[in-house]
């Protein structure tokens, strides 16, 4: 005699897990490559940041707004622009980019020392003149070196 199987509808137990899986393996690696895309913008958002910044500085200083000077301020999580020769807060004349936690400033290398650099009011010169790194924290070899000449110009290589 025949006997009839019966058709099972449905999924078992294993089908589930390996579709979980590929799911779960495609996400991550979506994640990954997001979070690496949305690393280099930050990175490139700082930059052009941080160059405006100084321009704005520069210019200002050039046009002797308000009779005065200006600068730029730099720490590990932020960078200030400042009015006068030397950088103190709060002041409500400064002006602020505070970078994203996935980014620092590093290596401030300045010909005298400290991390301010002010603008001459005549030429745009700077006394302090150098170097710093802006790098993401979790990869540093992922960075830009800023250099800022004595004529007050700045320059940023990979």
């Amino acid at each position: 005699m025949f006997t009839l199987k019966e058709k099972k509808l449905g999924f078992s137990v294993i089908e589930l897990l390996v579709v979980i899986a590929i799911i779960s393996g495609l996400s991550a690696m979506a994640l990954l490559s997001f979070s690496g895309f949305r690393n280099a913008q930050n990175l490139r958002n700082s930059q052009a940041d941080i160059v405006s910044l100084f321009s704005e500085s520069k210019t200002r200083t050039i046009a002797s707004e308000d009779s005065s000077s200006f600068g730029i301020y730099l720490e590990s999580s932020r960078v200030v622009l400042f009015k006068g020769g030397t950088f103190s807060e709060p002041l409500s004349t400064n002006k602020q980019i505070t970078l994203p936690s996935s980014i620092e400033l590093s290596d401030i290398t300045l010909s005298q020392g400290g991390n301010s650099i002010v603008f001459d009011r005549v030429s745009g010169a700077v006394g302090n003149y150098g170097t710093f790194v802006m790098r993401l924290v979790a990869d540093t070899s992922e960075s830009r070196i800023f250099t800022i000449s004595q004529a007050g110009i700045i320059s940023v290589t990979k």
